[in-house]
């Protein structure tokens, strides 16, 4: 069982990308890409389009893998972006690669209360106890009186390494905090990394699917706070060339097509300070109105087989397994 990423550890990042660690993953991914037999093909359609200043690239997320695409074709025009990375990626032994290819890890309230959960119990929640972390969370829902719940309320910690002290603040207020100071964090080490002229590529669906979902509200966020103009891009034929969950191209390859769509400004929202839960609250239509329009941006860009529906997601991972 990985250690979880603490508060610690984004302080201690070191966000810069490595010239040779960027030319050894190049080289890689051109060696993976070119197999024989099973050779990825790029088309890449409207990149005139991308401002010459650093932007924030949107896209749908169909395979676990297809922010290479982005990567790729950025590449192969001579920029270079970096990636928010959810945290249990970082977990699964990659933190030494994502740190010098210049990848921020994201914090997420679904893994700080998954990990927290864990680290305190030995497991992370069910199904039925992670819902009611996560309404005590944004709603502000009482938890059960069950032991599970008392544990993670009342016992004085480390929470994943912002001290919590139960006789001076709420849990709730607690990984409220953490959240908004692992994300100011984040942010720092991202504007870093856009003043040394790298762009940001985020997927707002957050987890995989094969048809683009409804969006997080983090992207949204990242932009007015980095005040990065959003370029929307749309990802095809990803999954049908590498399979669904493979590592490499699937025989016999295939062409994925990029499309890159016009370039805009978020609205900026008076009185929102990013990533801070009761500010998000307070604008949450606001956000929401913000991040379906980047939703509806993306969707034109998309082929028929990756265009939303209208009806059910159709979720690759759902529940706590999203987060560890």
């Amino acid at each position: 069982m990985a250690a979880p990423i603490t508060l610690q550890d984004f302080e201690a990042l070191d966000p810069v990308p490595r010239r040779w660690a960027l030319g050894a993953m190049a080289a890689v991914l051109g060696a993976g890409l070119n197999l024989p037999g099973r050779r990825v093909r790029f088309e890449v359609e409207g990149w005139e389009r991308v401002p010459a200043a650093p932007v924030l690239f949107v896209a749908n997320h169909t395979h676990w893998l297809d922010w290479i695409a982005l990567r790729w074709v950025a590449w192969r025009r001579g920029r270079h972006h970096t990636n928010w990375v959810k945290p249990r990626t970082y977990g699964d032994g990659f933190a030494a690669l994502l740190n010098r290819t210049g990848n921020v890890p994201l914090a997420s309230r679904g893994y700080l209360l998954a990990a927290d959960a864990r680290e305190v119990h030995g497991r992370p929640p069910d199904e039925r106890e992670y819902r009611a972390l996560r309404d005590h969370l944004d709603a502000g829902t009482a938890l059960p009186d069950e032991p599970f719940f008392e544990a993670l309320r009342t016992r004085p910690r480390s929470l994943l390494g912002l001290a919590f002290d139960p006789t001076r603040e709420s849990y709730r207020a607690c990984v409220e905090r953490l959240f908004h100071a692992m994300m100011e964090r984040a942010l720092a080490h991202t504007a870093t990394l856009c003043a040394r002229g790298l762009d940001v590529q985020i997927m707002p669906q957050g987890v995989t699917a094969m048809r683009l979902t409804q969006g997080q509200q983090g992207a949204v966020q990242a932009a007015l706070a980095l005040d990065l103009t959003v370029v929307p891009m749309g990802i095809n034929g990803f999954p049908q060339a590498f399979g669904k969950d493979g590592m490499l191209p699937a025989p016999p390859g295939g062409t994925v097509t990029v499309r890159v769509g016009a370039p805009f400004d978020v609205e900026p929202i008076a009185g929102l300070r990013p990533f801070w839960p009761p500010d998000e609250r307070a604008h949450a239509d606001e956000l929401r109105a913000r991040t379906d329009d980047v939703m509806a941006r993306i969707a034109p860009l998309l082929d028929p087989a990756h265009r939303p529906t209208g009806g059910a997601d159709e979720l690759d991972v759902t529940g706590v397994a999203r987060f560890l």
